[in-house]
């Protein structure tokens, strides 16, 4: 939970700059999450072939 906090803190107090930033993060968050996963599923996929 505190990690939480530093994480608000990294965040520019102007909104424009906020904005920026929280989506920025969220869509690039987004992208490595689904190639997480994607890589996840073709570990499983592979995995269940042998």
């Amino acid at each position: 939970m505190i990690d939480d906090l530093d994480e608000v803190d990294s965040v520019p107090q102007d909104p424009a700059g906020a904005v920026r930033q929280v989506v920025l993060g969220t869509v690039l968050v987004d992208r490595v999450l689904a190639l997480l996963r994607r890589l996840a599923q073709q570990h499983i996929a592979v995995s269940e072939g042998d």
